[in-house]
C-alpha cells in the first residue's frame, strides 16, 4: 500500500483482497458460520476477518505509512485519543501501573475500552496497553463485556468469576437487570456454554425469562456437559413460534422453560397450532392446565388422538388429561368403536385411562372388527369382569379364538371368577383349548383351595417341559394330592411314561414318596435322561441291568445305541424307502421295516445280559457288530476295548492318524459326543502331545470334591408365602417415582388390621406392609438385589436343588438383616418424598396408631420403622420354618474323589464336547503350545467327571521370563455337578492349578475375566460361585520386587485375589481379548527361594 492511495476505501479494499488470501490469525471460525448463508451474515464475517486482519497487521502498516493511521482507527473504532502504538515510555507506565490498587487499573481499562467502538479495536488496546497492568487476564468478550457493561468489578479475581460464561449469557442477564458481577457469579456457578446461552437469550427476548428472581427456576444452565444445545435457525425459528403460542395462554413460565430444553430438536410448532385451535374450538378454555397435564404431547400428538379424548373418551383434558400419556405417545390410534361401549358402561376417565394398553392393543388390529362382542362376555354374567379387570384384558380382546369356547372350558374346571378368569389369559395366546383341556385334567382337585396364581404357576412350568403323557400316567397311578404332589412330580416327568410305568408296576415304587426316594439314592446319573419310546423287551433289559448296577449313567445312550445299530441293519436288509412308488407299495415297505425292527431287537433279548455283564454295562455299535457275529468276536472285541478305555481314562488313548471303529466308539462314549464328531476332528487335533512338556511334572493329582445333594423332608414349601413376596413386590413398584400417582392408589390392599393380628399374622396377610418396606429400602445397593424377578425365581426353584436351600439362606440374610437395615437408612429419603396428606394416608393404613401431637412426617416415620419390627419377624419365623426342611444328604466327610490329569492327546480335545463349550469345535485353539486340557476322572466309575483349559504363558507385569498358569472353563460335568457343593469344585480346581504352578515352578495362578461371555465356565452356579467369593474380593495388584516382602497386612492372594490388566486372548491368540485377570497364587516367592537354595548349594561345591 503506498502513501498515495489515500482514500479510506481504497485501503480497505487493499485490505480486504490482502485478507481473503489468507486465512485470520486471530478467531476461528464460529460453529455453525459455514452452514449459514444469509447474505448479511456473510458480509459481517467478512467485516470482521477485514478488522482482525487490519488489527493484526496495524505495527507493520505504521511503520511504512504512518499516513495510514486514520484509516486504521476508522477501520478498528479507535478515536484519536487513544494510542494505537506502545514505546518505551508505555511500557514503563504500565510497569508502574503494576503497583497501583486493581480497581484503579480496571477503571482505567474500563474507560479505554468504552472509547472504542468494534471488538477488534478493543481486543488490540487490551493487549498492547492492558494485559500487563492486569496480571493473569487476558481478552475475550466476556471480560470486554464486563468491562464496559457491568457493575462491582474492584478486582481482577471479581472478573474470573464470570470468565466461564459466555457473552450472550451476560447480555441477556443484564437486558432483565442482572448486571453486578457478584450477583452474575451467585446465580450462575458453573460454565454456560455457547448454545445455552443462545437458550436465554432466546428466553429472554420472548418474554419467558424476565427478571432476576426468574433464575431460581432456570435450572437448564450447565446442567449436561455433553447434551448439544446449538441452535441452528430452523430450530431457533420453532422455538420462538412455540413459545409465542404458548405464552398468550398463561402457561407458566418455569415450566415452559424446562420442557422446551428438554423439547429442543423435536418441537413442531404447526402442530402445535393445529392442536391448539382444535382445543379451542371444542370448548377447552384453559390451555396452561392442559400443558400442565400433557407437556409435550401438546405438540407430539396428532390432532385426532385429542379428537379422541375429548369426542370419544369424553375425557376433561383440563383435569385428566395427564392420564392418557401412552395414547397421545402412541404410533397406532386407540379403538374408538371399543371405547364407546366403555364409556356406554359407565366408564369414566380413570377407567378409560387404565384401559389404555388394551384399547391400543385393540386399535392395532386390521381387518377385523372390533372386539365388542368379547367385551360384553367378559363383562356379562357369568363372568362379571368389572372395568378395572377389562383393563388387563388386552389378550382376550386381541388374539384370534373362540373366546366363549374358551371361557366354557375354564368354567368346566372350575375356574369362573373374575380373578380366575384374568389369570388363565396367558393360555389363550399360547395353547390350544385341547392342550389347555389336558393340562387342567391333570391339575384335576389338585388345584382347589389353592390360589389361582399357584396353579397357574404350576401350569406353566409344567407345559413348558411338555410332559404330559407323563404326568397322565403319574396322576392315573399312584396317589398324588395336592398341587404340591405335582410339583414333586416335576423331577419325575422327564423319565418318560414308559420307564415311571416300569418303576411303579414293575418295582413296586407305588407312591410319589418312593420315586424319589429311588431317584435321589439309587439312581445315580438319572439326571438328564430322556426316553419317549415305548419299551419292549430290549428296554427291560437295559433297564433291568442299570437298575441292577444303581447306575443309570449309561441308559439312555446304550437305548440309542442299538436303535441306530438294528436301523443300519435294517438299511442293509430292505432297501431305501420307495420315494417314488405308489402308496401300497410305501405302506408295504413300513411294514416291512416294522416287521424286521420287531424281529432284530428280539433276537437281541436274550444276547443282551452278556454283553451287558462283560462290558460293565456299556453298549457300543462295535461291540454289537461282535455280538451278532460270535462269542469270540466279542471276546476279541472286549479284550481290546479295556486298555483303550483304561488309556482314555488316564489322559491318553489313541495317537495314530487314523482310528478304528472300537477306537472312535471308545472316544465317543468317554467324551459324551459322537462317533461322526471324533471322526471329522480327528486329523486336525493330532500330533500336539509334546505341547504338555511345558509342564515337566505332569503326574496325575488328587482331587476331591464334597458330596452334596439337598432334600426337602416333610411338608413341600409353602407357594403361597412365596407368592406374598411376587405381591410385595408388586406392591413396591407402585410406590417408584416413575409409578407413583395417588397415594391411594400405591396403598392398595395395604390393610391396617393384618398388622395388629401380632403373633397370628402370617406372611401372606402381611405381603402389602412388606411391599411398602422394600419400597422404602429402594435405593440400597444390597437390598436391590432382590425383586419381582427374583421372587418369580423363588416360585419356580427345584426344591430338591442345591439352589433351593441356597437361595432360602440367602432370602433368610435379607428379611432378618439387609432389609431393616436399609429401611433405617432409607426412611428419612422415603418420608421425604410425600406431603403432609399423603404422609397421613400411609401412616394409617400402616395400622400404627397417631401419638397426641406428633406431625404426619413423624407419624409415618414411626409407623414404618414399627412395621420392619413385625414385618421381619413374621418372615424370618417362615423363612426358618421353610430352611429347616431341607436336609443335606451328603456331608462334610463325604467325599468323592477323583483324579486330576494333565493332557494334549488327541482323545482330551473331546472333553470340551463333554462340557459342551462353545468353543468344542475349535481346533485352532487346541494347536496353541499353551494350551492344556485338565481332565478330571472318576476311577469308581470311569467316567469322565470334569474339565479345565489351562494356559501357560508369560504375563509380564508378574514375571517378565517365568510363565504364569491361567484356568478357565472350570465345568463339572453331567450329574457331577449338581451332586457336589460348588464351592468345593471351585476350590479343588484351584488348589490343583496351585499344585500344578508350585510344581513346575511357574510365577502364578490366575483366572480371566468373565467377560460377559461364561469363559470361566458354562454353568452359572459355578461362574457366580467365583465371582462372590473372589473377584468380588480382589484388590488392584502392586508391583514388588522379588526381594521386596510384601506388607504383612496385605491380605493373601487367595482371599484377595489381585486384579491385573493385562490382555489375554481367550482363545486362539487374537480372539475373544480380556483385559483383567485375577491372580490367586503368588509363585515368585518360591522361585526366590529356590534360587537362593541352587547359590547356596553351588557355593558350598
Amino acid at each position: 500500500m503506498t502513501q498515495n492511495a489515500t482514500s479510506y476505501a481504497a485501503f480497505r479494499n487493499f485490505m480486504l483482497l490482502k485478507c481473503e488470501s489468507s486465512p485470520s490469525p486471530k478467531r476461528a471460525t464460529e460453529y455453525g458460520a459455514e452452514n449459514d448463508v444469509h447474505p448479511l451474515s456473510l458480509q459481517k464475517a467478512r467485516i470482521r476477518k477485514y478488522r482482525e486482519y487490519v488489527a493484526y497487521h496495524l505495527s507493520d502498516a505504521l511503520e511504512t505509512s504512518p499516513s495510514l493511521e486514520p484509516h486504521v482507527r476508522r477501520a478498528l473504532g479507535i478515536p484519536a485519543t487513544v494510542p494505537l502504538l506502545s514505546g518505551t515510555y508505555s511500557r514503563l507506565r504500565q510497569l508502574g501501573q503494576l503497583f497501583l490498587p486493581e480497581r484503579f487499573n480496571l477503571e482505567r481499562a474500563r474507560k479505554l475500552l468504552r472509547s472504542v467502538r468494534t471488538p477488534e479495536g478493543r481486543e488490540y488496546i487490551y493487549e498492547k496497553f492492558l494485559e500487563w497492568t492486569l496480571p493473569g487476564t487476558h481478552y475475550c468478550e466476556s471480560v470486554d463485556f464486563a468491562l464496559r457493561h457491568l457493575k462491582g468489578a474492584r478486582e481482577v479475581a471479581d472478573l474470573k468469576r464470570i470468565w466461564i460464561m459466555d457473552v450472550v449469557a451476560l447480555q441477556a442477564m443484564a437486558r432483565i437487570g442482572l448486571n453486578e458481577i457478584a450477583r452474575i457469579a451467585d446465580v450462575c456457578r458453573t460454565s454456560i456454554s455457547r448454545g445455552e446461552a443462545r437458550l436465554l437469550m432466546i428466553y429472554v427476548e420472548e418474554g419467558v425469562v424476565r427478571e432476576p428472581e426468574d433464575f431460581a427456576w432456570v435450572s437448564f444452565l450447565g446442567r449436561d456437559r455433553y447434551r448439544p444445545t446449538e441452535l441452528d435457525p430452523a430450530r431457533e425459528r420453532a422455538l420462538r413460534a412455540s413459545i409465542r403460542l404458548l405464552a398468550p395462554h398463561g402457561v407458566d413460565r418455569a415450566r415452559m422453560s424446562e420442557v422446551f430444553y428438554e423439547q429442543l430438536w423435536a418441537l413442531q410448532p404447526e402442530r402445535l397450532r393445529a392442536n391448539l385451535e382444535f382445543l379451542q374450538s371444542a370448548g377447552v378454555g384453559n390451555i396452561a392446565a392442559v400443558f400442565e397435564q400433557v407437556q409435550k404431547r401438546l405438540w407430539t400428538a396428532p390432532t385426532e388422538r385429542w379428537k379422541y379424548l375429548l369426542e370419544c373418551a369424553q375425557v376433561d383434558v383440563c383435569v385428566d388429561g395427564g392420564l392418557f400419556k401412552e395414547t397421545l405417545d402412541a404410533n397406532t390410534d386407540p379403538s374408538w368403536e371399543l371405547t364407546r361401549r366403555l364409556v356406554g358402561m359407565g366408564a369414566g376417565s380413570s377407567a378409560i385411562a387404565a384401559c389404555q394398553t388394551m384399547l391400543l392393543g385393540v386399535g392395532k388390529i386390521e381387518n377385523r372388527p372390533a372386539p365388542t362382542t368379547e367385551l360384553e362376555l367378559l363383562a356379562g354374567a357369568p363372568y362379571a369382569l368389572n372395568l378395572e379387570q377389562l383393563a388387563e384384558c388386552k389378550s382376550y380382546l386381541t388374539v384370534r379364538g373362540d373366546l366363549r369356547e374358551y371361557l366354557m372350558l375354564l368354567q368346566r374346571h372350575g375356574y369362573r371368577t373374575p380373578e380366575e378368569i384374568l389369570a388363565f389369559q396367558p393360555f389363550f395366546r399360547e395353547s390350544s383349548a385341547s392342550d389347555l383341556d389336558a393340562w387342567l385334567t391333570v391339575a384335576g382337585d389338585r388345584a382347589r383351595g389353592v390360589p389361582v396364581q399357584l396353579a397357574v404357576e404350576w401350569l406353566h412350568q409344567a407345559r413348558a417341559g411338555g410332559y404330559i403323557a407323563s404326568y397322565q400316567y403319574l396322576v392315573s397311578a399312584i396317589p398324588m394330592s395336592g398341587l404340591d404332589s405335582l410339583h414333586q412330580a416335576s423331577k419325575l416327568a422327564p423319565l418318560g411314561p414308559s420307564l415311571l410305568r416300569y418303576l411303579v408296576e414293575k418295582r413296586g415304587l407305588r407312591t410319589v414318596k418312593a420315586l424319589l426316594h429311588w431317584y435321589y439314592h439309587d439312581a445315580m446319573g438319572i439326571d438328564g435322561y430322556r426316553y419317549w419310546g415305548c419299551h419292549d423287551a430290549v428296554d427291560e433289559v437295559l433297564v433291568d441291568d442299570a437298575f441292577a448296577r444303581r447306575s443309570f449313567s449309561q441308559l439312555g445312550g446304550n437305548q440309542s445305541c442299538i436303535a441306530h445299530a438294528v436301523s443300519r441293519r435294517i438299511d442293509a436288509e430292505v432297501g431305501r424307502f420307495p420315494y417314488q412308488g405308489e402308496e401300497g407299495e410305501r405302506q408295504a415297505y413300513h411294514a416291512a421295516r416294522e416287521a424286521a425292527n420287531l424281529r432284530h431287537r428280539a433276537a437281541l433279548v436274550p444276547l443282551l445280559p452278556k454283553l451287558l455283564a462283560r462290558a460293565r454295562g456299556i453298549v457300543l455299535p462295535a461291540l454289537l457288530q461282535a455280538l451278532w457275529t460270535s462269542d469270540a468276536a466279542l471276546d476279541e472285541a472286549l479284550d481290546r476295548l479295556t486298555p483303550i478305555m483304561d488309556e482314555l481314562l488316564a489322559g491318553g488313548g489313541p495317537s495314530a492318524s487314523t482310528l478304528t471303529a472300537l477306537e472312535a466308539d471308545a472316544v465317543a462314549l468317554v467324551y459324551r459326543t459322537t462317533v461322526d464328531v471324533v471322526q471329522s476332528r480327528w486329523q486336525a487335533v493330532g500330533g500336539r502331545e509334546a505341547d504338555a512338556n511345558v509342564l515337566p511334572v505332569r503326574t496325575p493329582i488328587r482331587m476331591t470334591w464334597r458330596h452334596t445333594r439337598w432334600r426337602m423332608v416333610g411338608a413341600p414349601i409353602n407357594r403361597e408365602y412365596l407368592l406374598s413376596l411376587v405381591r410385595a413386590a408388586e406392591c413396591a413398584e407402585r410406590f417408584r417415582p416413575a409409578n407413583f400417582g395417588r397415594m391411594s392408589d400405591a396403598c392398595l390392599n395395604l390393610k391396617p388390621r393384618r398388622l395388629a393380628r401380632g403373633d397370628a399374622a402370617d406372611p401372606a396377610s402381611l405381603s402389602m406392609h412388606l411391599g411398602v418396606l422394600m419400597a422404602v429400602a429402594r435405593g440400597d445397593s444390597v437390598a436391590d438385589q432382590w425383586g419381582r424377578r427374583e421372587f418369580d425365581a423363588l416360585l419356580k426353584i427345584d426344591p430338591d436343588s442345591v439352589s433351593a436351600a441356597d437361595r432360602l439362606d440367602a432370602l433368610l440374610k435379607y428379611v432378618d438383616t439387609q432389609l431393616p437395615d436399609a429401611v433405617v437408612a432409607g426412611v428419612d429419603r422415603f418420608v421425604g418424598r410425600f406431603d403432609q396428606s399423603d404422609c397421613a394416608l400411609l401412616a394409617g393404613r400402616l395400622g400404627v396408631v397417631r401419638q397426641e401431637h406428633e406431625s404426619d412426617t413423624a407419624w409415618l416415620k414411626r409407623a414404618i420403622l414399627h412395621t420392619k419390627e413385625r414385618v421381619a419377624t413374621v418372615y424370618v419365623r417362615w423363612v426358618k420354618r421353610e430352611r429347616a426342611k431341607f436336609k443335606d444328604e451328603g456331608s462334610d466327610s463325604r467325599f468323592t474323589e477323583l483324579t486330576a490329569i494333565i493332557s494334549k492327546s488327541p482323545a482330551a480335545f473331546f472333553a470340551k464336547e463333554a462340557a459342551s463349550l462353545c468353543t468344542r469345535a475349535n481346533t485352532a485353539m487346541w494347536c496353541e503350545a499353551r494350551q492344556l486340557h485338565l481332565l478330571v476322572v472318576d476311577p469308581v466309575s470311569k467316567r469322565l467327571a470334569g474339565m479345565a483349559l489351562l494356559y501357560v504363558e508369560v504375563i509380564p507385569s508378574i514375571d517378565r521370563t517365568t510363565p504364569s498358569l491361567v484356568i478357565r472353563a472350570l465345568n463339572p460335568i453331567g450329574e457331577m455337578g449338581t451332586t457336589h457343593a460348588v464351592g468345593s469344585i471351585v476350590d479343588a480346581f484351584f488348589d490343583t492349578a496351585i499344585h500344578i504352578a508350585r510344581s513346575n515352578g511357574l510365577a502364578c495362578v490366575a483366572y480371566p475375566d468373565s467377560n460377559g461371555m461364561h469363559l470361566l465356565s458354562n454353568q452359572h452356579a459355578v461362574e457366580e460361585d467365583i465371582h462372590k467369593r473372589f473377584t468380588r474380593n480382589s484388590v488392584p495388584y502392586r508391583s514388588y520386587q522379588r526381594h521386596e516382602p510384601s506388607p504383612a497386612k496385605e491380605p493373601s492372594w487367595r482371599a484377595a485375589p489381585r486384579e491385573i490388566a493385562t490382555p489375554f486372548f481367550a482363545y486362539e491368540r487374537g480372539d475373544c481379548k480380556v483385559g483383567q485377570i485375577y491372580a490367586i497364587w503368588d509363585g515368585r516367592e518360591h522361585l526366590a527361594s529356590a534360587a537362593k537354595e541352587l547359590v547356596t548349594e553351588e557355593q558350598d561345591q
